[in-house]
């Protein structure tokens, strides 16, 4: 597909594994959400399975307006997945590629804020918030604080990306694949794709980050491109959410430090003894929890037990399973 006139070409990219119908709902958004003026729109659809499940359901959208395309990546793990994607897009000559999860929903305004940030201020890469919602009602008590609990720690992210921006280190600012906008030319320039060798461990878009970082990338953050993460029952569950913070304690470890030296090993004890004393702190006050102090009790346990195995040169495997 070419470009008419100077129309500028935008990929929206989601892969997607084992969650058909979270990525129908999907679907029925970015077929109506809300583009820029002048900029030409398409959606890469990648199954990352050994058949595909949805490829009806994404080319059936194709419309005049905007073009769905479905692609199938039989290796499993997140990686593979995204790189197919990126390919894609930039086959079809996109000049921004952008990113969701397939468990979320982005605002009516989403894509043009995100758009209008890059365009403007000539960024390499930017991003916004993603706020916690259930896909369905938390009934539990424990669900109840884990929802809250997730919701306190995205309002607390938010708040310090704002200050970071306002102090003049918005470059500093992490953006994860499940709100991101990149500029494609700078990609191409210096090689930058996810990591194929962290398959299912996680931590894959924060080493594309401090690669494309270290590159001279420029970030930036929109606080107005809202994306929403539609969690389910499982998802809002103690045991799924302590296996996260560990699992991701874990490979963040292992992508800030490809190598350990003893100064580091120490350092990680010290985490780990702090994180787990923290929880013991939280523990008192959990009958009495209003504002999600049970989660990051659950949290801080986590991040000790994974900071540990990351010592021990352990790997995560936590997206080898669909939640």
């Amino acid at each position: 597909m070419m470009k008419k006139g100077d129309d500028m070409r935008l990929a929206i990219c989601v892969a997607t594994r084992g969650r058909a119908d979270s990525m129908i709902i999907l679907l029925d958004r970015l077929e109506c959400l809300s583009s820029p003026v002048d900029v030409e729109l398409f959606v890469v659809v990648i199954e990352n399975d050994d058949s595909s499940n949805l490829r009806e359901e994404v080319l059936r959208r194709s419309s005049d307006n905007r073009q769905f395309i479905h692609g199938l990546q039989p290796k499993l793990g997140i990686p593979y997945a995204r790189n197919a994607a990126l390919r894609v897009a930039i086959e079809e000559k996109a000049d921004y590629i952008a990113f969701l999860d397939d468990d979320e929903l982005p605002s009516e305004d989403w894509l043009i804020a995100l758009w209008e940030k890059a365009k403007n201020n000539s960024y390499d890469l930017v991003g916004g918030p993603v706020e916690p919602m259930p896909a369905v009602s938390a009934t539990s008590w424990a669900s109840k604080q884990m929802l809250l609990g997730l919701l306190r720690q995205s309002q607390v992210s938010r708040r310090k990306a704002l200050s970071k921006c306002a102090s003049g280190q918005e470059n500093d600012i992490f953006i994860p694949t499940s709100n991101w906008m990149a500029r494609s030319a700078f990609m191409l320039q210096h090689r930058l794709e996810f990591d194929e060798s962290m398959g299912f461990s996680g931590g894959t878009d924060l080493r594309f980050y401090r690669e494309l970082k270290r590159a001279g990338g420029r970030i930036g953050w929109c606080d107005t491109a809202l994306v929403r993460e539609r969690l389910s029952a499982k998802r809002l569950s103690v045991g799924y959410q302590y296996r996260r913070a560990r699992d991701q304690a874990t490979s963040n470890f292992q992508v800030k430090n490809p190598r350990v030296t003893p100064k580091i090993v120490v350092k990680g004890i010290f985490y780990c003894a702090g994180k787990f004393f923290s929880a013991l702190v939280w523990l008192p006050f959990v009958p009495m929890s209003k504002e999600g102090e049970f989660y990051q009790m659950i949290r801080s346990l986590g991040q000790s037990v994974g900071r540990f195995k990351a010592l021990l040169g352990r790997k995560s495997d936590h997206y080898q399973r669909i939640v």
